[in-house]
């Protein structure tokens, strides 16, 4: 194409002196100088396109992948500069090799544009296989999937990992049952337990795992051991003790009291109006082989236990608790912590009466890590009797976080609310939280509080709304979650606790430079929920806890209510569902930073990490809603960080 232009060009140069004079001379005519620089542009075309040609054969494919590729925008080859243009046909690998993984397998054509300067080269380098997230978690799951080889007790089967559930069969259930489930065999023999692992729509994925398992018995002196180590009697008590006749493995029991009038041989508790010191004395037998201990045991003096809650939030301050009440913890610079030497302990809180209620949500304060955990659990009263108590989960900063809804005959849990079964009503509650750590050198979870919040039917609150101020704001950080690659559509809670974080002075750039809220999403996700849930409210509250601040869920039943915590506390998260008068959500997490009067109206001020542009011109998350706007879609419910 370039010859054809500049023979052309060289005619018409011709042409146009042909025009200009009267006749034509040699000296109008190309000379053989000219002949050969056509040539040489020839030539130099030709070269240049077969230097292309030979680069690009260079270029390889990987055949599938599931990381980005390196797609290079320029490179030298053979002392020549090459510009490169990749084009692709699914957004699995972007233009720039970015990879989005699908939920199935999907091939991608990749095509690149080379050139050098004026001259281009297009080549069709290939296809590769973008592997399904789907298929990646279930192998994974697949391949990391174990539990023990040789077993003497109870095993735990997972039946639920990431999504993928797991079918367990044994080919002795009455050894080893499929639950996990342990009997007890004279000799040692193997088993096996096959796994059936199913994930996907019309599951997609099924595939089969077993495993030789080696069922062990045990000597009488190993029998005694074990059974005595399940036998734990607390320092302090004021209910009844199971003290029971057999324990594991067939061990006999014989209990005997220094004072059965107190605790009795069979464990019944019979408080006094003073503390008493009660040895309590285990024999356990297997055969021919005993084992003795004792536990000394102290009962609680006789004494009001339950306090009237009059209010729908109770922030139980760590500096109120009982010291009766606490087992193997203690007050240390207004924190709970473990003593010296415990790797566990506890405090069991009074029980608290209520106006009846229908949902509870409890939550605490408590700086924590992968090794010193928190661990809070709830029961419920309904008439005159009592839930068992539900569990928030094992916690630490960092850790693979998790737990499941549990379900009792008039209450259950659902993610983060403990909700009365209709038509029920409770009307008292009581909790337990437990500290733990790996060792005695690892330091100490800190709890500072624990706090619980009611849904109170029919229920009304006024705080005192004088003297406060017509305008409030605080300035908030604002980040949009929509930035954030992948997760951006479900982080709304995280983002909007890292900007909460953020304006309390935390950064966590050195965690991730790019989206601070990505390194948050990680720490609040409820990885029992959803696969994981990145909206569990007690979660996102206990991780700002866990950097130290006083941060707990609330409920509230007012504007009022809430402009005064605005006023007199500070901006929280709110929970919201509906139609925002710019979206519609079925629950979403933004943050209210303030308040403000225009021409007599009120406006909720809040950062939204929803919002940007595709709303309307220079909008990017903060945002004005008018009040009777911001009520019809709060949901009631606050992030509170104090």
């Amino acid at each position: 194409m370039k010859k054809i232009v500049i023979f052309f060009l060289m005619l018409g140069f011709i042409f146009l002196n042909g025009c200009v004079n009267s006749g034509v001379d040699n000296n109008d005519l190309p000379d053989e100088d000219n002949e050969e620089d056509i040539e040489d542009s020839i030539k130099n075309e030709r070269e240049t396109r077969d230097l292309i040609k030979e680069y690009l054969e260079t270029i390889t494919l990987p055949q599938k992948t599931k990381t980005d590729l390196e797609f290079e925008s320029a490179v030298v080859y053979k002392g020549k500069n090459i510009e490169l243009e990749w084009i692709t046909n699914s957004p699995a690998i972007s233009n720039a090799g970015i990879v989005v993984q699908q939920k199935d397998d999907i091939w991608v054509t990749i095509t690149v544009k080379a050139s050098i300067d004026l001259f281009t080269e297009e080549k069709n380098i290939g296809q590769v296989l973008v592997e399904s997230y789907e298929k990646e978690l279930f192998y994974n799951v697949l391949d990391e999937l174990t539990i023990p080889l040789e077993v003497s007790e109870d095993i735990v089967l997972p039946t639920m990992i990431n999504g993928v559930r797991i079918v367990w069969a044994s080919s002795d259930k009455n050894v080893l049952s499929g639950e996990g489930k342990y009997s007890y065999v004279p000799a040692d023999l193997y088993i096996t337990l096959s796994a059936t692992l199913i994930y996907g729509d019309n599951d997609k994925y099924i595939e089969s795992k077993d495993f030789i398992i080696l069922v062990k018995t045990y000597p009488d002196s190993q029998k005694l051991e074990l059974a005595m180590a399940t036998i734990s009697i607390p320092e302090i008590v004021e209910t009844n003790l199971d003290l029971k006749g057999e324990y594991g493995f067939g061990v006999k029991a014989i209990w005997t009291s220094s004072n059965d009038k107190v605790i009795s041989s069979n464990g019944t508790v019979n408080l006094t109006y003073a503390e008493e010191t009660i040895t309590l004395r285990v024999q356990l037998i297997s055969g021919t082989t005993t084992m003795d201990k004792t536990f000394e045991v102290k009962t609680k003096m006789m004494e009001e236990k339950e306090v009237n809650m009059a209010n729908h939030i109770l922030v139980d301050r760590v500096e109120t608790y009982r010291q009766t009440n606490m087992e193997n913890v203690m007050l240390e610079e207004g924190k709970l912590i473990l003593v010296d030497g415990a790797v566990e302990g506890s405090y069991e809180s009074l029980i608290f009466n209520t106006k009846n209620f229908t949902e509870l949500v409890a939550s605490w304060a408590a700086i924590s890590s992968t090794v010193s955990t928190c661990e809070l659990q709830i029961k419920v009263k309904v008439g005159t009797s009592w839930s068992k108590y539900f569990t928030y989960g094992v916690w630490g900063l960092g850790r693979n976080n998790l737990y499941y809804n549990q379900d009792d005959t008039k209450v259950k849990m659902n993610t983060d609310e403990i909700l009365l079964i209709d038509p029920y009503k409770g009307n008292a509650f009581q909790y337990k939280i437990t500290l733990r750590r790996n060792s005695t050198t690892d330091e100490s979870p800190k709890v500072s509080l624990v706090a619980v919040t009611l849904d109170i039917p029919n229920y009304t609150y006024t705080p005192n709304m004088e003297n406060l101020p017509v305008e409030v704001d605080y300035d908030v950080p604002k980040l949009n979650q929509n930035e954030v690659p992948e997760i951006g559509g479900s982080i709304c809670s995280a983002t909007t606790s890292t900007m909460l974080l953020k304006y309390k002075g935390f950064n966590f750039t050195d965690k991730d430079p790019l989206y601070e809220h990505r390194y948050i999403a990680g720490l609040v996700a409820d990885r029992g929920h959803n696969n994981p849930t990145y909206g569990n409210w007690v979660y996102n509250t206990v991780t700002m806890g866990a950097f130290g601040l006083n941060a707990y869920v609330q409920r509230m039943y007012s504007w009022n209510e809430l402009k005064y915590h605005l006023a007199t506390v500070g901006p929280v998260g709110a929970s919201i569902k509906g139609n925002t008068g710019l979206y519609t959500t079925g629950g979403h997490l933004i943050v209210v930073r303030g308040y403000k009067q225009v021409n007599g109206k009120t406006y909720v001020i809040c950062n939204d990490p929803n919002i940007n542009s595709r709303f309307g011109e220079g909008l990017f998350v903060y945002y004005e809603f008018p009040l009777e706007t911001f009520m019809s879609f709060w949901r009631g419910v606050v992030y509170v960080v104090e």
